[in-house]
């Protein structure tokens, strides 16, 4: 047992260090003992993917010019700690991805490299994953989000230590897919066109937009092993991400039904979509940013989705009890 608790500090300590956007951390590492049933914290660890340092306000100079647009992950960081002088465990999302649910770099674990649509296995079934240490713990877990670590079956996150997951297997630019935020090169492309749409002119290379071919596969959304969505409305996903994550953490509320001495510690694994090319956002975030940018917009969605959260762990009276984590996968690509 001492072995396991081991790894398991060691594992949250790695996702602590493995950022590249600065890290903000809140709660409490010695949690209150009547909160759940077995005294451990809960963890709720999110991710951004693509997220550059100087994307969140928390970051910028006192002095800046550059209005912030995620006051929520601001208030955040001013409240937790704040770690800006740290490394992801790759510059892509799948190596990145397994470094901090592993504990281990790309050497070890064997994964180097993107996993594509095609790819027919994923992380190495002998490693074992954060939720799978924690689950002898008592916890209950749950990912939502981007998994990107294999998306056969024996690879999805159902099989590898996670109670349910609602999210996309891999990045939202390897297949056709729908949104309404009036960028064309992918609103309604597999829904509407049965040709390409052109690249937007900033994306430089054609065969870098391959994933806008309406002839490749739609971008599915999965609930555990189940295809509810294909093709994914990229407008529209991260709203029902953030409902599933905030459901999951209400139905744990500290006051709520749960064993003899309360509920059970939980881990929510959140791996956003956002701020990967293409971004896409509700479109009730269209021109809410100082900055009136596409992007700027859909900073504003991920600061509202982290806002909803924090909220949402308030709520069930587990704010003393839980420990949140933000980070990124790594940081942007040069085409952003």
């Amino acid at each position: 047992m001492a072995g396991t608790n081991s790894r398991i500090t060691a594992l949250l300590a790695l996702a602590l260090l493995a950022v590249h956007s600065g890290s903000s951390v809140t709660g409490s590492l010695r949690p209150q003992q009547h909160a759940n049933g077995n005294g451990y914290a809960n963890v709720v660890l999110v991710m951004a993917d693509d997220m550059g340092y100087g994307d969140l306000g928390a970051n910028m100079e006192p002095d800046s010019e550059v209005a912030s647009e995620t006051p929520r992950m601001d208030a955040l960081a001013a409240a937790g700690i704040r770690f800006t002088d740290m490394h992801a465990g790759a510059s892509v999302c799948t190596p990145a991805r397994a470094a901090i649910l592993t504990g281990r770099l790309g050497p070890r674990t064997g994964v180097k490299k993107n996993f594509a649509q095609s790819s027919l296995y994923g992380l190495s079934l002998t490693e074992l994953t954060l939720p799978e240490l924690l689950k002898p713990q008592g916890y209950d877990t749950l990912a939502i989000g981007k998994w990107h670590l294999g998306h056969s079956d024996e690879y999805q996150p159902t099989s590898r230590g996670f109670d349910g997951w609602y999210g996309v297997p891999y990045s939202w630019d390897l297949g056709c897919a729908d949104g309404t935020n009036g960028v064309d090169w992918h609103d309604g492309v597999c829904s509407t066109s049965h040709k390409r749409y052109g690249c937007p002119t900033w994306w430089g290379d054609d065969n870098m937009c391959k994933g806008c071919a309406a002839q490749s596969p739609g971008i599915p959304v999965f609930l555990d092993y189940t295809i509810v969505e294909q093709p994914a409305n990229l407008s529209m996903l991260t709203m029902h991400m953030t409902d599933y994550a905030t459901e999951f953490i209400r139905a744990h509320a500290a006051t709520g039904a749960g064993d003899a001495d309360g509920t059970a510690p939980f881990f929510l694994y959140y791996p956003m979509t956002h701020v990967h090319a293409p971004v896409a956002y509700h479109p009730k975030y269209t021109n809410t940013s100082t900055a009136q940018s596409i992007f700027a917009d859909s900073l504003r969605e991920l600061d509202a989705s982290m806002g909803a959260i924090v909220d949402a762990v308030a709520e069930a009276g587990q704010t003393d009890n839980t420990l949140i984590i933000f980070t990124s996968d790594n940081a942007p690509w040069n085409i952003k």
